[in-house]
């Protein structure tokens, strides 16, 4: 039980989808769409996250601030 079909029997060498090929997108797509929206929400979050944390240190502060030479 494969997803595709090789047929290297013939000079032309076929590739096709097997009967069983159309459980692939159905698991492939909504797996790399809940793939990206996780990445995307754990980035969001953790920019957000970020934003919020004070600075105390002296030596934080002053590489925030720009270079005035």
């Amino acid at each position: 039980m494969g997803f595709f079909k090789y047929d290297f029997e013939d000079s032309k060498g076929r590739v096709g989808i097997s009967e069983q090929g159309w459980m692939f997108f159905a698991l492939a797509l909504p797996l790399t769409v809940l793939t990206l929206g996780l990445s995307y929400a754990w980035m969001w979050w953790t920019a957000k996250k970020q934003q919020n944390v004070p600075v105390y240190s002296a030596a934080a502060k002053a590489l925030a601030q720009p270079d005035d030479r």
